[in-house]
């Protein structure tokens, strides 16, 4: 008789891990939508980036058109530096050089400084390698700074 209650609370344990599991799943999908309800109101520019950390990918979106403009690949913070996540905008453009690559787009996260900027590892593209920052190849980050004015909002979002 207890291995026949065992196997029915394994069997409750495992449909409330799926429901809860849904029930996160679809909270967080539902503030990444507000993420992207809310930078739409940016009056300075019709752009907007992209990040989906998950899939190392960065994206330049005509927010009137609603068209993607350009897709590229990226390098993310590592588990023990990740980038972080949320709405922000673009406050900074520079020429850092040296292992910042060609150019800088600062963003304005509140507790530290972060930002998209090219990298003198190219290999690293594609992988968690950065400290928290959105490394892009050269090639890439000299484009997008060129598109990208002050104020442009960025979403960060798909990560740990």
């Amino acid at each position: 008789m207890s291995r026949r209650y065992f196997i029915c609370f394994i069997l409750v344990l495992v449909i409330v891990f799926l429901v809860l599991g849904n029930y996160i799943y679809n909270l967080e999908n539902k503030e990444y939508q507000n993420l992207l309800k809310t930078s739409t109101k940016s009056k300075k520019t019709n752009l907007m980036v992209l990040v989906e950390v998950d899939k190392k990918q960065l994206s330049l979106i005509d927010r009137e058109n609603n068209e993607i403009l350009h897709t590229y690949t990226i390098a993310t913070g590592k588990s023990t530096s990740p980038t972080p996540l949320g709405s922000f905008n673009v406050v900074e453009k520079a020429y850092w050089g040296e292992g910042f690559g060609s150019r800088w787009l600062g963003l304005n996260v509140p507790w530290g400084k972060y930002g998209i900027h090219g990298t003198n590892k190219p290999n690293s593209i594609g992988w968690n390698s950065s400290h928290g920052c959105i490394r892009m190849k050269n090639r890439d980050v000299s484009e997008l700074y060129k598109l990208v004015p002050h104020g442009t909002p960025v979403i960060i979002h798909g990560g740990p």
